[in-house]
């Protein structure tokens, strides 16, 4: 008997490796898949600004950057609290004058505008096709900072919108870049049900269409995998929200086998092996057994740093660091 539907993934086209510079905007799924990335030692980054979760702000950003665009201590915004802050950033960027934030802002965009012009890949992830647009300036906010409700609107994007702001990307600042699109499985329960369900059909369709007109354009079901393959709320945290560890593993699991290479895959389980023992505190390190334990792995950490490039120097120097100590 069958008790789940699996979704069939194909292969990327083009695989990822180590190589490969990876920028990945979007939603708080997008900041996992970074860290994933990063977890095995991959050159990935995004969301410098912190987590952006409708398509209209994510274009904002990449706009911004790739213009050179800088904010002035003019746009910052005051809040009950005394700190200035811009609604094209998070909360963690807020100051207590209007400069500094300002300047805060302005380094987000411009380490957003280094990794641009190096990625070779966009991990962009749309949350949701609702926005906040604030009345005053008439913008769509990519954080609405606690304000009043009464100074924004709220609006759900169009299909058509998302696809015409897009296609002018992909024809401009991203035109050299692949493009891996993707859906947050995380609900937007505040929306209600049935609006979270509009909204990421919009979404999901929107995509469709770019993938369709854009050939450096591709898709990975993150939502399908968890809404349609896990499908069960054991699958969700406590707040029946966001995926559980399980599913955070599953799908990381899923979009390993379609993105890497054989050999990718087990260079990882490399990288994991020697991260995790590198992370491990050692009950004895003075220990005979830890230290030749110890000295091997800082060997292969070496040749596999000579052999892939990828930098193992922290790594080998807190290795050498812990059997010194003896």
């Amino acid at each position: 008997m069958k008790f789940r539907t699996e979704i069939k993934i194909a292969p990327f086209a083009r695989p990822i490796d180590h190589a490969e510079r990876i920028l990945s905007l979007g939603s708080c799924f997008a900041e996992a898949m970074t860290q994933r990335l990063q977890g095995v030692k991959f050159h990935a980054e995004g969301n410098f600004a912190g987590p952006l979760f409708n398509p209209e702000v994510i274009a904002d950003a990449i706009e911004r950057a790739a213009s050179g665009y800088r904010h002035t201590a003019a746009e910052m915004q005051p809040n009950s609290e005394g700190l200035y802050f811009s609604f094209d950033g998070a909360t963690h960027l807020a100051a207590p004058t209007a400069e500094e934030a300002a300047a805060r802002i302005n380094e987000a965009d411009e380490d957003l505008r280094r990794a641009l012009s190096e990625a070779d890949t966009l991990i962009v992830t749309f949350g949701t096709a609702w926005v906040y647009r604030h009345l005053t300036s008439g913008k769509i906010v990519a954080n609405c900072h606690r304000q009043a409700a009464s100074e924004f609107e709220r609006e759900r994007l169009t299909i058509e919108g998302i696809v015409a702001r897009w296609r002018s990307l992909l024809e401009g600042p991203l035109r050299e870049k692949r493009i891996l699109l993707t859906v947050s499985p995380i609900r937007h329960l505040k929306d209600g049900l049935e609006q979270n369900t509009v909204s990421k059909a919009i979404l999901r369709l929107a995509i469709e269409e770019l993938c369709e007109k854009h050939p450096q354009c591709s898709y990975f079901p993150a939502y399908e995998l968890l809404l349609d393959d896990l499908r069960d709320y054991r699958f969700y945290a406590e707040d029946l929200t966001h995926p559980a560890p399980q599913a955070v593993e599953y799908i990381w699991e899923r979009f390993s086998q379609a993105a890497f290479t054989p050999q990718t895959r087990q260079l990882n389980d490399r990288i994991t092996r020697a991260l995790s023992f590198c992370a491990h505190r050692p009950l004895n390190p003075a220990s005979e057994s830890y230290r030749k334990a110890a000295e091997h792995l800082c060997t292969e950490l070496a040749e596999l740093q000579q052999a892939t490039g990828i930098d193992f120097s922290e790594e080998i120097a807190s290795l050498k660091a812990k059997i010194q100590t003896k």
